[in-house]
């Protein structure tokens, strides 16, 4: 159905109570309508004039009753939850939250380096982009994260359940393809003996749990089932990684900070003076700090685009009294991943 078509229910009440029922009974009974197992595909070039099949943007139009569910019960009453009690205290993450913006964590980056050099800190920055975090994303551990953080079982089963059946179409200037491709047919989840943890999954979601990769690029829902998912993926950092920590002058105040993130660009911070554990040289936590985002990433579906990532050194040289940027080409540095 078009937008234009709602449009015109608004002026119909009988119609807006039959819309209203038809989301509360999907809701309610994990059962999606077959409007809402259609999507069409637009691919987009990320090169103009050169549509490479690797550089190429999926662009979804989905049931606009749909994404309004899933606005209102991810969009809306997940995220006043999350930030009613502070769930996501752990992580600096700037993307699809009330009162926050994407050049919030620019300027918190820029202070940090205005930081770094008037208490003359070594350290080191990581910044990495995933590949395809939407589409890479697992569905699944984004309908338990989703529960962690306070989102209703019904829902969860129904965003899988949609996964499952979804049927996507290709539109492209010649019309819409005959054909279709989706999860059903070659999506099915392994499970182990009784008592195993994924049959402790499949008998809370049934037989809805599959290994689908991704949560519907331009849906409603996308982003804070990425939040779902990064929340854990950046608490593990917190327990492993040494990070950054800015003193006060008088040491009465002491700020520990991880990074920041806006959605899946990822600003991580190590430096030297730390005191919350080993502390390690730059190039060493930095080295120690890409590795195990990289693999934290992979666990929960995703993986670092490296043509998209760089790192930085920011060390310090005295003379007669006087501190100074140390040049590159005089503190080399080299980081490796282990794939």
């Amino acid at each position: 159905m078009h937008a234009g078509h709602y449009r015109a229910a608004l002026h119909d009440e009988c119609l807006i109570e039959f819309e209203c029922l038809e989301m509360n009974f999907a809701l309610v009974y994990s059962i999606p309508p077959n409007r809402w197992l259609l999507a069409l595909q637009f691919l987009l070039e990320k090169i103009p004039g050169r549509p490479l099949i690797h550089r190429l943007r999926i662009i979804q139009l989905l049931e606009l009753d749909m994404n309004i569910t899933f606005k209102l019960i991810w969009g809306r009453r997940l995220v006043w939850n999350i930030e009613d009690n502070n769930l996501m205290e752990d992580t600096l993450q700037f993307g699809a939250r009330p009162n926050r913006c994407a050049i919030s964590a620019v300027l918190l980056k820029v202070v940090t380096y205005d930081l770094i050099r008037q208490l003359i800190i070594s350290a080191a920055l990581f910044n990495n982009d995933a590949v395809g975090a939407y589409d890479r994303m697992l569905a699944i551990l984004a309908a338990i994260s989703g529960r962690r953080l306070g989102l209703p079982e019904s829902a969860a089963k129904l965003h899988l359940a949609i996964l499952r059946m979804m049927r996507f179409f290709v539109r492209t200037a010649y019309g819409v393809s005959p054909g279709f491709y989706g999860n059903a047919d070659c999506l099915s989840f392994d499970l182990p003996g009784p008592g195993g943890y994924n049959s402790n999954l499949t008998a809370w979601f049934g037989d809805t749990v599959t290994r689908a990769y991704g949560v519907l690029q331009c849906s409603s829902n996308g982003p804070l089932c990425w939040h779902s998912v990064h929340l854990p993926a950046f608490q593990t950092l917190n327990a492993l990684t040494p990070g950054l920590e800015i003193q006060s002058a008088n040491n009465s105040l002491i700020l520990p900070r991880k990074g920041e993130a806006f959605a899946d660009d990822t600003d991580l911070w190590v430096s030297d003076n730390t005191t919350t554990c080993i502390s390690l040289a730059p190039s060493e936590g930095l080295q120690q700090l890409a590795q195990r985002w990289h693999r934290v990433l992979r666990c929960i579906g995703g993986d670092l685009g490296l043509h998209k990532c760089f790192w930085t050194f920011v060390e310090f040289e005295w003379c007669n009294g006087r501190a100074s940027y140390v040049p590159i080409e005089d503190s080399p540095h080299t980081v490796w991943l282990r794939t």
